[in-house]
């Protein structure tokens, strides 16, 4: 037996009880990956939403969660390499979570190399996601100075004309000097 066939087994054998402990096993699609733990849910969350996008593809899983209790999940079927991993809380069941959802509890993405036959260990900091309504304005400013205005070259100028370190000619009329 090859040495990846011998720690492939060992690594299903070591996450076999935290399969087990789980009320829905997630689908077989080879050895764990990586492992997610929560030492205790906050009371207002219900579903947990992990993202993880690798080169090519990106793996989505939406988890039941209850508030007050620890919980421990392995992940199967990660892209492979550098795969950023990134989380959401709802208070809604994750049933009812639909996309336009807004998160109560969000994480920095965190970048971790995927490898296959070894388990990797990724760390999320959840934050209260905070809203704002943001408005931004464009200012109307002129593309160039009216006559007047202080220049260094007459590319500066509304009038093309630069004279003195003085706009000058018939644009705006502000302070034409003629």
């Amino acid at each position: 037996m090859n040495q990846h066939r011998v720690r492939c087994i060992l690594l299903a054998l070591a996450a076999l009880p935290l399969l087990l402990a789980c009320d829905e096993a997630p689908p077989d699609t080879g050895p764990v990956q990586a492992l997610l733990t929560i030492d205790s849910i906050p009371e207002d969350v219900r579903c947990l939403r992990v993202t993880a996008t690798g080169p090519g593809r990106t793996s989505v899983r939406e988890l039941a969660v209850e508030s007050g209790k620890a919980f421990v999940e392995s992940f199967r079927g990660l892209p492979l390499g550098r795969v950023e991993f990134s989380a959401e809380a709802f208070a809604r069941t994750c049933d009812d979570v639909t996309a336009s959802t807004i998160p109560g509890w969000v994480s920095d993405p965190v970048v971790e190399s995927i490898v296959a036959g070894r388990l990797a260990n990724v760390a999320l900091v959840m934050q209260r996601n905070g809203r704002a309504k943001v408005k931004i304005g464009f200012s109307d400013e002129p593309l160039c100075s009216a006559g007047g205005v202080a220049c260094a070259s007459s590319s500066e100028c509304c009038s093309g004309t630069c004279s003195r370190s003085i706009c000058t000619g018939g644009d705006a009329g502000v302070g034409d000097a003629r």
